[in-house]
């Protein structure tokens, strides 16, 4: 009988798993219980301190690349005494996950860069448009007529006429000389 409330004392215990739930988690945790600085990590890896943070935090997309953070993570957990293939296995089912998550949800990286694109080649392609019809009006249109406009009344046009035409009978006489 004293056996069952042992049984039940250790069940209302919390459990506590040592492996964590993401890779960068659990790299972060290791390295803290041997007592190693951040920096010495980054040294030892012969990466930049912005790198070991980026592992630790799983923003694996400010690395380099995906072969680049599987190297990197396979130096780190051997440094840790961890086992590699295990952390790999942990990012690539991590990696796994975000992507189903990317494919149900906004559109990825390279359709927004194919969308701008389409949006910059439209822009490009109205502006030759209409210069190419403004060039187009300017060098074989019609030259604007040199008398009186077309809807202008008959009082203009007379006028228009008389402005046009010589002002006196001298003006006959020395173009005639």
């Amino acid at each position: 009988m004293r056996d069952e409330p042992l049984a039940d004392e250790q069940e209302k215990k919390p459990k506590v798993e040592s492996k964590s739930a993401t890779v960068g988690s659990r790299l972060r945790e290791e390295r803290l219980s041997k007592g190693i600085r951040r920096a010495e990590v980054a040294e030892k890896l012969h990466i930049t301190n912005h790198y070991v943070k980026a592992l630790e935090s799983n923003n694996f997309d400010k690395l380099p690349g995906a072969i680049f953070v599987k190297g990197y993570l396979k130096n780190y957990a051997e440094l840790l005494k961890l086992n590699p293939i295990e952390i790999i296995g942990m990012y690539e089912k991590a990696i796994s996950q975000n992507s189903d998550r990317k494919k149900g949800g906004t559109p990825s990286q390279r359709q927004k860069i194919r969308n701008n694109y389409f949006i910059v080649l439209s822009v490009i392609l109205f502006i030759v448009f209409f210069a190419t019809l403004w060039l187009y009006k300017n060098i074989f249109g019609e030259e604007p007529p040199s008398g009186p406009a077309a809807g202008a009344s008959f009082s203009e046009v007379q006028e228009f006429q008389f402005a046009t035409m010589p002002s006196s009978r001298a003006d006959f006489t020395e173009a005639g000389d």
